[in-house]
């Protein structure tokens, strides 16, 4: 066994290192997308303090639903007296689009071990699910065995979720005592910017960025984070008018 362990010892220093690697890596292409995360972390914690429910309980919240938009529309529920089933409900709707992501992602995550397909989706947001897609038309082949993409993965999934928490935090703190928080409100569609950026390779995706964007900050005023979803659709809706007129043929 000692033989074994002994022989094994440099391919173990190798993984090791490469593992670290991609996950600082990971961390380093999510810095973009940190700097909306904190002000959106602020609007979250702020409307946790405004509500009629208690700080810790708003605080943890943003870890166990972990989604701002999701986060947001339970906080305006809860505050005008919904039913449980109606939050969480409403909650399950928004966050319906994990489904998407991670059937997209799928493929790629086949071979991973199993605690990484348990603890994974749980960090499986909008931004994350860019960069991750993103990475993967990069890399194409060269990681078949799917070491550095789970290592990357989870050094942004960290990254984003380290800054999150005590954003939300902050916001409940410093909320009650921020002179506007409707300019904070522009973190929504600034975060759909930043996790449309990464994958903006082809007139359509230019198309979806541009469009959602605009959508989103135009929405800014509508409750409970519906900005992000309407800006998400209009992107969306943009994206398929873009692709069937490039698919058209010309006369």
């Amino acid at each position: 066994m000692a033989i074994y362990e002994l022989a094994m010892a440099p391919a173990m220093r190798a993984s090791h290192s490469r593992a670290r690697a991609a996950a600082l890596a990971g961390a380093r292409d999510s810095a973009p997308i940190l700097a909306v995360i904190a002000p959106l972390g602020l609007l979250v914690g702020a409307a946790v303090a405004d509500a009629p429910l208690s700080n810790r309980t708003g605080w943890l919240g943003a870890a166990m639903i972990y989604a701002a938009s999701a986060h947001l529309v339970a906080v305006s529920l809860l505050g005008a007296g919904a039913s449980a089933v109606a939050v969480v409900t409403a909650v399950l709707l928004i966050n319906a689009r994990g489904m998407v992501y991670s059937a997209a992602l799928a493929p790629a995550m086949r071979g991973q071990p199993g605690w990484f397909r348990w603890t994974g989706p749980y960090f499986l947001v909008d931004p994350l699910f860019a960069l991750t897609a993103a990475r993967l038309q990069r890399a194409g082949d060269e990681d078949d065995d799917g070491e550095s993409l789970r290592w990357h993965y989870l050094g942004a999934a960290l990254a984003m979720w380290l800054v999150w928490m005590p954003a939300v935090a902050l916001g409940i703190l410093a909320g009650p005592a921020l002179p506007n928080m409707e300019s904070i409100a522009f973190a929504v569609p600034l975060v759909l910017l930043a996790f449309l950026v990464p994958g903006i390779n082809s007139r359509t995706a230019l198309v979806a960025a541009v469009a959602g964007g605009a959508v989103a900050a135009l929405s800014v005023g509508l409750p409970g984070g519906v900005g992000l979803l309407v800006g998400t659709a209009a992107g969306t809706v943009a994206a398929s008018l873009s692709e069937r007129t490039q698919s058209s043929p010309s006369w």
